[in-house]
């Protein structure tokens, strides 16, 4: 279950000076601009906007920040965005994504690594074709562990050592159940724990099964369809 804000509606309704509309060849088009201030004064101010207009409860399993009809972010925007997301990310120990994202946008959110390189959570955008990016970096192992995931959807530690022909193995076990652990940390998946009736016969690696956090979005869209 997620809780969204639609960005552009809220900083239209209590921070207009933030948002500049121009027209480019007849297309109205639409800038988040900030700088003004000090940078942590305008996070703590974007971080204030946007949780009054998430439902911060622990029933939600994804923060959604909706950039729809977002055109451009001016540097200092993706920067105080970007922070300002990852640190409700980290108050909330739940994930955050942005969605809807035009690529110019996206890629002021790539270019953002004064906020990135000092956080310890990691964030995805969906592109408005649906396509999941990371906001950040990780480590090859981890890298491989999200394309299984991508690629089956959800696993857990045992069926990942099963697909390295390791599947017996309490060792690779362990080993990949410290990798979607630390994946968990960042924000980037989600996971639920399985109850000892549904486990496999050998139990172990099965405590909890894992899911990239931007399933959520996609399995909230079929069911409007």
């Amino acid at each position: 279950m997620n809780s969204e804000v639609k960005l552009l509606q809220v900083l239209e309704a209590e921070r207009s000076s933030w948002v500049v509309k121009f027209n480019v060849d007849g297309n109205n088009t639409t800038l988040f601009k900030l700088g003004s201030k000090d940078f942590f004064e305008e996070r703590d101010s974007l971080i204030q906007v946007i949780k009054k207009h998430l439902e911060l409860t622990k029933k939600h399993t994804i923060h959604l920040i909706n950039m729809d009809n977002m055109d451009y972010l001016s540097p200092s925007a993706a920067n105080v965005s970007m922070s300002a997301a990852l640190e409700i990310s980290r108050q909330t120990k739940i994930p955050v994504i942005f969605t809807q994202v035009l690529s110019e946008v996206l890629e002021g959110l790539k270019a953002a690594p004064s906020a990135v390189k000092t956080e310890d959570r990691i964030l995805w955008a969906v592109d408005i074709a649906g396509n999941p990016h990371i906001l950040g970096t990780i480590p090859d192992r981890l890298v491989e562990i999200l394309d299984i995931l991508k690629d089956k959807g959800r696993v857990s530690a045992s069926e990942i050592a099963a697909l390295h022909g390791e599947q017996n193995s309490k060792k690779y076990i362990n080993k990949f159940s410290v990798y979607l652990q630390e994946l968990f940390n960042t924000g980037l998946i989600n996971r639920e724990k399985i109850a000892g009736s549904a486990r496999d016969e050998a139990g172990r690696g099965w405590t909890y099964v894992y899911r990239p956090a931007y399933a959520d979005i996609f399995e909230t869209l079929m069911k409007r369809f």
